[in-house]
């Protein structure tokens, strides 16, 4: 009976999963405009091409250094796949990691199945936010492999999508503070856990190679409409520094980043 039961449960989630499949090709093949021309004009241009000229080509056209969506973009289309095809598995791909959370915090599958079909911003993430959509994904990963490969999953999400460290600022910025704390009270250097120099080394230095990129993000959300909207995400962001171990991530930050993204009004779409 047991055996029955997960086998059930098994297939309905490859149920939710081939739909998901099939919406995403339904709906991608009628958004061609927008940011999806010029994603659609990256990809059939970096055909034929070798790596650092593709590189090169991907960011003129698309403004954007992220290498996750590069090298995705860059194989598959030299592969000879279907754009629409390739981005509609990685929307497969973000559902498995969302409904693969969701059970792990025993979130009734009606509910994880009405999100995955309804939520207008995990839409934007499906078919206008390409990047960011990798951002997620690996996210998802560093928490459910948190273990074992947080750091890892966690380096992969910021480099497919530089407004990922906002996602995981409050821990570091928590990991360097008590560090710093402690080397100001004692004057002494941990060598014994080099974290947080590394975190330190490693903030400074993507702030330094990303800075133009920063700052180009600024400038095309620089109208008094979008700051104010940023201010009120913003909010919850400067909520989660208090507490933000990861360890706790499943109870605190999840929900919290979720409500933000069903609650707040609609943002300008980081693509």
């Amino acid at each position: 009976m047991v055996n029955t039961k997960i086998h059930l449960d098994f297939f309905i989630r490859i149920l939710l999963l081939i739909l998901i499949f099939f919406i995403s090709i339904f709906l991608g093949s009628f958004y061609l405009e927008g940011d999806q021309s010029s994603y659609i004009f990256t990809y059939e241009g970096l055909k034929g091409k070798g790596l650092v000229e593709a590189y090169i080509f991907y960011v003129f056209y698309l403004s954007s250094p992220e290498l996750i969506h590069f090298l995705l973009s860059w194989i598959s289309s030299n592969l000879g796949f279907n754009k629409l095809f390739i981005m509609s598995l990685s929307n497969v791909f973000l559902s498995y990691f969302i409904i693969k959370l969701f059970d792990r915090l025993k979130v009734n599958f009606i509910v994880t199945s009405i999100f995955l079909l309804s939520n207008f911003y995990l839409f934007v993430l499906f078919f206008a936010a390409e990047r960011l959509k990798f951002g997620f994904i690996f996210f998802l990963m560093s928490i459910i492999y948190s273990k074992r490969f947080l750091p890892f999953f966690a380096f992969l999400s910021t480099i497919s999508h530089l407004q990922m460290i906002l996602v995981y600022s409050g821990k570091i910025f928590q990991i360097i503070l008590n560090y710093l704390t402690n080397f100001l009270g004692t004057l002494k250097v941990n060598y014994k856990n080099p974290l947080p120099l590394f975190l330190l080394f490693i903030s400074l230095l993507y702030l330094n190679l990303f800075q133009e990129n920063i700052l180009f993000k600024f400038e095309a959300y620089s109208d008094t409409e979008a700051i104010i909207d940023f201010i009120r995400l913003g909010a919850f962001f400067i909520l989660l520094l208090d507490w933000v171990c990861l360890d706790q991530c499943c109870n605190f930050l999840l929900p919290r980043l979720l409500l933000s993204f069903l609650c707040l009004p609609d943002l300008p779409t980081p693509s």
